[in-house]
């Protein structure tokens, strides 16, 4: 979808700024909370967020989880094609979107083409997922990269005056057996998708009582399984850009420090800590080429003795932003 009125983001008043702002930190947070923090009735808060989601600055709330406590393994693979006609381009979207075990896809103007997150119990099933993608696409592929996904970081986006300064950590390098019964994955399945589901329809869908879903999902939160619930932004209808930036470094003792950096300049929204090819990847949301070209110029001159190399994307597609392994349903 195309948006022409340049000044839509304009018509957001601070009232929608303050909203989206605690959406962000928390997506399930209740109308009635944000109605005591920014002093709105709580009718009128639920009327905003209709209203954002109908207007499309919000596209979706999702949710985060830490799959590797459940045995679970992330790897970062980044794909270039010997040629990307738009034939294959759709070819390799519609054979990911029906993995499984792809929790992010996205289609890119950089080094390389597309990248995506796939999720595995152990390298064997790794290896087997592989050898179904290259056995569709491995006549075209000209360089792959696999890398393994250590840490992930949600910044907070910091798109509006009143945005907190917050910094989520979730682990995945190091797995465990965590014990999942039946309901704890229909709830992380639910939630997965839409982040904001009310208990009561979650009691309607699964057939048990909200007492026992919020227990649950308690349970899951204070364990380290879902980390936190977030809010997808529309891009787009905000004249912001997402632009990846994967590091490669001399030394890796300076990610925390860079990690600081980019949270700093404000457009940091989500970095990873990996090993394989680039140790850091970093995701930013910009206005334009000019802040692009400063941000970029700052890192350069505050880690020059630190950066082997980099490469910059262009992230102009991305799908499937769904970060449960346990057999979720799939927009």
């Amino acid at each position: 979808m195309t948006y022409k009125m340049k000044n839509t983001y304009d018509k957001l008043d601070r009232y929608d700024h303050k909203i989206i702002s605690e959406l962000d930190i928390n997506a399930r947070i209740a109308a009635s909370a944000i109605s005591r923090k920014i002093r709105l009735p709580k009718e009128t808060v639920n009327f905003r967020v209709k209203r954002l989601l109908k207007r499309d600055y919000i596209k979706n709330f999702y949710t985060l989880i830490n799959g590797s406590t459940c045995g679970y393994q992330y790897y970062k693979i980044f794909i270039k094609f010997n040629n990307m006609t738009k034939n294959l381009e759709e070819e390799v979207k519609d054979f990911l979107l029906a993995e499984k075990s792809c929790a992010n896809l996205r289609i890119s103007d950089g080094f390389f083409d597309i990248c995506f997150v796939s999720m595995h119990k152990n390298p064997e099933d790794l290896k087997q997922f592989m050898h179904r993608f290259h056995t569709k696409f491995g006549r075209n592929i000209l360089l792959r990269s696999m890398n393994q996904i250590i840490s992930s970081y949600k910044f907070s986006q910091k798109f509006f005056p009143q945005s907190k300064e917050i910094r989520n950590k979730i682990y995945y390098g190091r797995t465990s057996d965590y014990n999942l019964d039946e309901i704890d994955k229909k709830v992380i399945r639910i939630l997965s998708i839409q982040a904001r589901t009310k208990l009561i329809d979650m009691s309607s869908q699964l057939n048990e009582d909200p007492k026992v879903i919020k227990y649950h999902m308690k349970k899951l939160e204070k364990d380290g399984i879902i980390i936190g619930y977030f809010t997808a932004l529309n891009l787009e209808i905000l004249h912001k850009s997402l632009v990846q930036i994967d590091i490669s470094l001399k030394d890796p003792t300076k990610i925390h420090l860079i990690l600081d950096y980019f949270q700093k300049t404000n457009a940091g929204t989500f970095a990873s800590e990996m090993l394989g090819r680039y140790d850091l990847t970093i995701e930013i949301y910009i206005d334009n080429e000019t802040q692009l070209r400063n941000i970029i110029q700052k890192f350069k001159e505050t880690f020059s003795y630190d950066i082997m190399f980099y490469d910059l994307s262009r992230i102009y597609q991305e799908f499937v932003v769904n970060w449960s392994p346990f057999d979720a349903l799939k927009k």
